[in-house]
């Protein structure tokens, strides 16, 4: 059986922005940094599908869906996947540590225009367990 796992997060807990997030569509030389943040979040999971080298295994083939690199300080931090006009549901989130997927989700939740939007929807942010595998 396949689905998805999400949490909603109240936007009033999510603080303001304390760290300038950059966003930029997925490019070619992102792919060795993602690919690495993926394995460190889902390569424990045996079913999960492992995206390749290939910028299409990152990006969507709908215009309206935005894949975009998160990057902090120039550096890659994260990816994010949205509909758009719908940063407040998230498909897909990765980071490189705690402080980065705060600052990543606090990104998002500034770009939601939509005053009636009361929370974040984002796939469970789940780290993969440090028990080796």
């Amino acid at each position: 059986m396949f689905g998805t796992c999400k949490i909603s997060i109240d936007r009033k807990r999510i603080e303001a922005p304390d760290v300038p997030v950059a966003e930029r569509r997925v490019r070619a030389e992102d792919i060795p940094a993602l690919a690495a943040l993926w394995e460190a979040w889902f390569g424990d999971i045996d079913l999960a599908v492992v995206p390749e080298d290939s910028v299409l295994d990152w990006i969507s083939v709908n215009i309206r869906i935005h894949s975009s690199t998160l990057l902090i300080g120039g550096e890659i931090a994260g990816y994010v996947r949205y509909e758009e006009g719908h940063p407040d549901k998230i498909k897909s989130f990765l980071a490189r540590d705690r402080q980065a997927a705060q600052a990543h989700l606090r990104y998002m939740n500034s770009k939601i225009a939509d005053k009636a939007v009361t929370e974040v929807e984002c796939p469970f942010i789940r780290k993969r367990r440090r028990s080796g595998r």
